[in-house]
């Protein structure tokens, strides 16, 4: 890749990586009827688009459902694109500490900040799906880094 496309390529995954993050911190800093309305509303049209395929869903369960892998399906991508975007910066064994070690303290923070919002909780199992998603996401964008390397050296 030359050296322009690649620092092309980092600015943008670094703006995407704190957009999500900005992204996460909104969704965290939300008080508890906000939060629990935006969620139903999610749920509400994920059901919806589900029945047009003939999958009927409890709306309350699935809102459930969604709510509880949500901690997990938000860090999964924060994860994910903090490896990825580490693996563009620096060098090749630092990215999944530095991505699990971040994704870790934005997990508890994102969790702790929680008791003082009105309607929310602290919660440690959330916090624990937290930085499971944090560390599944960054192992799998480094097993693409990796796959994707071996792949170039093959070529070589």
């Amino acid at each position: 890749m030359k050296r322009s496309s690649k620092k092309l390529l980092t600015i943008f995954s670094w703006g995407l990586t704190l957009a999500w993050l900005a992204l996460s911190l909104f969704l965290s800093l939300q008080d508890g009827p906000d939060t629990v309305g935006l969620s139903m509303r999610i749920a509400a049209f994920l059901a919806r688009w589900l029945n047009r395929f003939g999958v009927s869903v409890s709306l309350s369960a699935f809102h459930m459902a969604l709510r509880f892998f949500a901690h997990f399906g938000v860090f999964f991508v924060q994860g994910f694109l903090f490896a990825a975007t580490a693996l563009l910066t620096f060098p090749r064994r630092l990215p999944l500490l530095l991505s699990v070690l971040a994704c870790t303290v934005l997990a508890v923070m994102a969790e702790v900040i929680k008791r003082n919002i009105p309607g929310r909780h602290l919660s440690w199992p959330e916090a624990g799906l937290n930085v499971l998603g944090a560390a599944a996401g960054a192992a799998l964008a480094l097993l693409i880094g990796f796959l994707a390397g071996r792949r170039k050296r093959a070529r070589s």
